[in-house]
């Protein structure tokens, strides 16, 4: 998966937030959340490809491994 797509999905699941995603460490990226989660969204953030959820002062700071999107293997032209 690429950025683009991460933000369009995360835009979608997260209409009222403002999204902005910032380079992290290796191919990571990463975003924050001034909101709770609930279950739902849970889910499909680990189907983004989330693999790290952090309290911050401002409110979840969330880490994403692109290549291990599932949503890779969904929308993969054979």
């Amino acid at each position: 998966m690429d950025r683009t797509t991460l933000q369009k999905e995360l835009s979608e699941l997260f209409p009222d937030e403002k999204i902005e995603i910032k380079s992290a460490e290796n191919n990571d990226v990463k975003t924050t959340l001034n909101r709770e989660l609930e279950r739902c969204e849970l889910g499909h953030l680990f189907s983004l490809g989330m693999n790290g959820i952090k309290r911050s002062v401002t409110g979840l700071t969330i880490t994403f491994d692109l290549t291990k999107a599932h949503l890779n293997t969904i929308f993969k032209n054979e």
